[in-house]
C-alpha cells in the first residue's frame, strides 16, 4: 500500500492525500491551490480513475475546491462528508454518505475499509478521520483546533496509527491561542481608543464567528457590525447545535449597511480574500478615513488581500484556527501514531522530538505505508 501527496505538504492550500491500495484507491480531500498557474491536486487520470472513496474533511476551497474537476477527469465514486458540509456545497456530490457527528461508532465501508470520525474543532462541518484500509490505520486530521470558541472539538487521544497526517497550518509560527487573542485585543482597543473604524474580511464559515464571538463578549459588544451573508449564517446557529457553542454571542450585534460606517466600529464581512468588488470598495473607505483592515489568516497569492498587506495598508493578525508546530506535536505525544506527515503548512519544518516519526515529505512524494 502507498500514499501520495497529490497537495498540501510544504504549501499552503491544495489539500489531496492519495492511498492506493490493490484493488482501489483511497482519496482524502481534494483541494486547489488559489493564485496558482496549476491549481488542482497533482493526480493523473488513471489514479483517478482507481479511486472508489472520497472523504472530505470540510467545506473550505484548499479541501475540496478541486471537486468538480476530479469529476471531469473521470472520478465516479463515492464521497463521505458530513451533512452541513453537503448544505454549503454549491457543486453537490453525485454519489455520497453523510456522517452525523454525534454517531461515533464504526462504519463499514467496504469489505476491507472502515472508518472513525469527530468533529475537528475548525469550523461547521469539519471531521478527523481514522480509517482502517487493509489492515493498516491512518489518521487524517483535517484543519484541527481545540481551543475554538465556537466550535466542538473531539479530541484525539491514545487512538493508535500506522500514518498520521496532521494539521501544522501555522509552522513554526510562535504564539497560542490564548497569546493571539490577546494581542488580537490589543489592536482592537488601540483603534477603538483612537475612534477608529476596523474591517475584518473572514471566511463565510470558520474563524469569523470565533472573532465576533471574541468581540461580543468584551465592553466592545454593540460596535460590531455584519454583513448579511453572516447575519443569515448566525440566525442558523442554533441548527448546528451539534457543532457550535452557542453560548456568547451578543444580541447587540447590527446588520451592516454600505451607507453607515461609524468611527469606532468593527465591520466583519464574509469575503476572506477580498474578492468582491463591494468589499473592496468599503476597505479603501475605511483605510481613507484612517481606519485598518485586519486578516487574522492565510492570505492567497495575487488576491486583493495580499496586495493590500504587500503594499503595507493593512495588518495581520493570526487567530488560531489550526495548529503551529509546537501544538501539533503536542497532539501526536497524546497518541501512538508510528509514521507522522506535517501537512497544511508552506515551508519545511525541523522536528528534533525523534525525528523518526516525522517525514520530511513534500507535495508529489510517495511512500510505502
Amino acid at each position: 500500500m502507498k500514499a501520495y501527496i497529490a497537495g498540501g505538504c510544504r504549501e499552503h492550500g491544495r489539500n489531496s492525500f492519495l492511498i492506493e491500495g490493490h484493488e482501489y484507491s483511497l482519496l482524502i480531500d481534494c483541494g486547489i491551490m488559489k493564485g496558482s498557474e496549476q491549481k488542482y491536486p497533482y493526480l493523473s487520470d488513471e489514479q483517478i480513475r482507481k479511486i472508489r472513496y472520497l472523504f472530505l474533511t470540510h467545506g473550505h476551497k484548499d479541501h475540496i475546491g478541486g471537486l468538480d474537476w476530479l469529476y471531469q477527469w473521470g472520478f465516479c465514486g463515492t464521497i463521505y462528508l458530513a451533512k452541513e458540509t453537503y448544505q454549503q456545497m454549491k457543486l453537490k456530490p453525485k454519489n455520497y454518505v453523510l456522517l452525523d457527528p454525534v454517531d461515533r461508532n464504526e462504519i463499514k465501508v467496504d469489505k476491507d475499509l472502515s472508518i472513525y470520525f469527530g468533529r475537528s474543532g475548525h469550523c461547521i462541518g469539519s471531521l478527523w478521520f481514522l480509517l482502517l484500509f487493509c489492515g493498516k490505520k491512518m489518521i487524517f486530521t483535517g484543519d484541527y483546533c481545540e481551543d475554538s470558541l465556537s466550535y466542538y472539538c473531539d479530541y484525539l487521544r491514545d487512538t493508535d496509527a500506522d500514518l498520521a497526517f496532521v494539521d501544522c497550518a501555522y509552522g513554526q509560527k510562535t504564539g497560542t491561542a490564548i497569546y493571539n487573542r490577546e494581542n488580537l485585543l490589543k489592536k482592537v482597543n488601540e483603534c477603538f481608543t483612537h475612534h477608529k473604524c476596523l474591517l475584518f474580511p473572514v471566511p463565510k464559515n470558520g474563524r469569523g464567528f470565533d472573532l465576533i464571538k471574541l468581540l461580543s463578549s468584551s465592553f466592545y459588544a454593540g460596535n460590531i457590525y455584519i454583513d448579511d451573508v453572516l447575519m443569515q449564517c448566525m440566525s442558523r446557529s442554533k441548527a448546528w447545535g451539534n457543532w457550535m457553542k452557542n453560548d456568547g454571542i451578543s444580541q447587540k450585534i447590527l446588520q451592516m449597511s454600505m451607507d453607515i460606517i461609524s468611527d469606532t466600529c468593527a465591520i466583519f464581512v464574509a469575503d476572506a480574500q477580498l474578492e468582491e468588488e463591494n468589499n473592496q470598495v468599503l476597505a479603501q473607505k475605511i483605510l481613507e478615513r484612517k481606519g485598518s483592515v485586519l486578516f487574522t489568516g492565510h492570505t492567497d497569492l495575487n488576491t486583493y488581500a495580499s496586495l493590500l498587506l504587500h503594499c503595507g495598508c493593512a495588518n495581520q493578525f493570526i487567530y488560531n484556527v489550526h495548529q503551529n508546530l509546537q501544538e501539533a506535536l503536542a497532539l501526536c505525544q497524546k497518541n501512538h501514531w508510528n509514521k507522522i506527515i506535517l501537512t497544511h503548512c508552506g515551508e519545511g519544518l525541523y522536528v528534533n522530538d525523534d525525528e523518526r516519526n516525522y517525514l520530511n515529505l513534500k507535495t508529489k512524494d510517495q511512500i510505502e505505508i
